[in-house]
């Protein structure tokens, strides 16, 4: 299985297990995405967003309001104020290749490891907005990313997750929807 890490250094040889910058009293892993979800990851560092998509346990009612907004499998909402910030933004992606070391989180997509790991290959992705697009992610900028998380988090049996909603004064580390 492939899994990926986002970074704006592009130097980076070996992965140590390190704390989280925003929360350093976790333990201390390497961090990874899988393909499915990987374009949750395609804008800088600091940029806050919101990813909106159905699981197989969303209920009708909420496939209906989903479908409504997007027919992309994945949404990704942008703060107006950001949407600069992502346009212009570049990031490198790092593959990792095989399963030695990895575990699954259980939450869509993200994996871990308790010991370091070596990419086997590594990219820029300098055009973020085209490169979302041929992931089949819809991006939308909004006025206000906070409200519309809330908005999304209305609906329950959706999978809403918020990524550096802090930059914007946000619940820091406080997941929507939970």
């Amino acid at each position: 299985m492939l899994r990926y890490h986002y970074s704006e250094n592009d130097a980076i040889e070996v992965f140590h297990p390190r704390a989280p910058l925003r929360h350093p009293v976790s333990p201390p892993r390497v961090y990874s995405i899988d393909a499915a979800h990987r374009g949750l990851y395609f804008f800088p560092r600091d940029c806050a967003r919101v990813g909106v998509w159905c699981t197989p346990d969303t209920d009708p009612a909420d496939q209906a309001a989903y479908a409504a907004s997007t027919t992309s499998q994945m949404l990704i909402l942008v703060d107006g104020s950001q949407a600069e910030l992502w346009h212009q933004g570049h990031i490198y992606e790092y593959t990792f290749e095989g399963d030695e070391g990895w575990q699954d989180t259980g939450d869509h997509g993200c994996w871990i490891s308790e010991v370091s790991q070596t990419p086997t290959a590594g990219r820029w992705i300098t055009n973020l907005p085209e490169a979302l697009a041929k992931e089949g992610v819809e991006v939308q900028i909004v006025p206000d990313l906070l409200a519309a998380a809330e908005a999304w988090r209305a609906h329950a049996s959706l999978h809403v997750s918020a990524i550096r909603l802090s930059t914007l004064g946000g619940p820091k580390g406080i997941p929507v929807g939970q």
